[in-house]
């Protein structure tokens, strides 16, 4: 009896071991690189509880594409924004339930670019979403639920213990994967700060009227529908956006999903209609040729989302609240992160 019990004991032990140690191995993806998708995971987490008002939900168009504290420098607005790389809309409603644990914002802005996509993404994508992720009941439905996601047994247990996916990191362990294992303050509140360029030449041609039609997929739709009932229940608006994207949009799927806000009584911003508005330009905004937005794209698409949602929603200036001190060192880091990047871009 004593001898099973040791055992049973050791693999009590051994398991739990696997599991503390597994932050330590995995990727911490903190680079320009790595699009900070950890640092915006892990700095989701660090915010105040039930401090922001405002959040921004979606694929990497998103985090490429709103700048959290210009809305805080001008407005005093307390934002995040929490995205993933390449996300599906099944990702999406999951990190969106992530969200509401730990925030209650007023508002949500959900770009909807992710609409477009019904196949699955690949094992980086789904990592760079759940492997910083906070272990709670939404991550395990997420992980074992088979909602949306086609994962393996195999996978299965490699997302519980990453250390069984990433044990050939410990030659490449250094400071910050101890340093970031289980938290992170990030000060560009998800924003993924690029300031190269790369043109896009074809302008607006993109969203002519092309004759065509467009449906959104329904297993996909059937997510957004989730999300959109969930936030009536928790009394939070809900807006629909789509930032500039001249590599996936058109104005077809845009048609599409303004019927679809239209159904639901919600509002859909299709920035894509407002690139004069914004005195957008594609041969010096974008960074990929028409895919993702630069800095300077991102700094117009904040200025022209940021007072619209300041004139039309409740949003509180929360500047001279103490309990948002760090917000003004946060400030600082990001804006001196910005003129360096944009100094270093010029210079090559």
């Amino acid at each position: 009896m004593k001898k099973y019990l040791a055992i049973f004991i050791y693999c009590v032990l051994f398991t739990v071991l696997l599991f503390f140690l597994s932050p330590i191995f995995v990727p911490k993806w903190r680079s320009g690189e790595d699009n900070y998708i950890g640092s915006i995971v892990r700095g989701y987490y660090s915010e105040g509880e039930n401090s922001l008002d405002l959040l921004f939900l979606g694929n990497s168009d998103m985090y490429r594409a709103i700048l959290p504290i210009e809305l805080w420098d001008k407005y005093g607005i307390a934002s995040y924004a929490y995205t993933s790389p390449g996300q599906r809309t099944w990702t999406g409603y999951y990190v969106f339930e992530d969200a509401l644990l730990y925030q209650h914002p007023k508002v949500i802005v959900y770009n909807v670019d992710s609409l477009n996509s019904s196949n699955q993404s690949n094992e980086s994508i789904y990592r760079k979403s759940f492997d910083n992720m906070k272990w709670t009941k939404n991550k395990v439905k997420a992980i074992f639920g088979n909602d949306g996601f086609q994962f393996k047994r195999r996978e299965k247990i490699e997302y519980v213990f990453p250390i069984l996916r990433f044990h050939d990191r410990w030659k490449e362990l250094n400071n910050e994967d101890f340093k970031y294992a289980y938290k992170e303050h990030f000060s560009y509140k998800g924003y993924d700060l690029i300031a190269t360029s790369k043109p896009y030449e074809g302008g607006k041609s993109y969203m002519k009227d092309k004759k065509e039609t467009y449906e959104l997929i329904e297993n996909v739709r059937g997510y957004l529908d989730r999300i959109v009932e969930r936030c009536k229940e928790e009394g939070i608006e809900l807006v629909l956006v789509e930032v500039p994207s001249a590599d996936s949009w058109s104005l077809a799927k845009s048609k599409a999903v303004q019927e679809y806000a239209d159904s639901k009584g919600l509002t859909f911003i299709d920035l894509n209609l407002h690139l004069d508005d914004m005195k957008f330009d594609w041969k010096k905004n974008t960074p990929d040729g028409g895919d993702h937005l630069n800095i300077y794209g991102a700094e117009k698409v904040t200025e022209f989302l940021g007072e619209y949602l300041h004139e039309n929603y409740d949003l509180p200036d929360r500047r001279n609240d103490e309990k948002y001190s760090r917000w003004y060192e946060d400030s600082k880091i990001f804006h001196r992160d910005v003129e360096n990047a944009k100094k270093a871009a010029q210079n090559n």
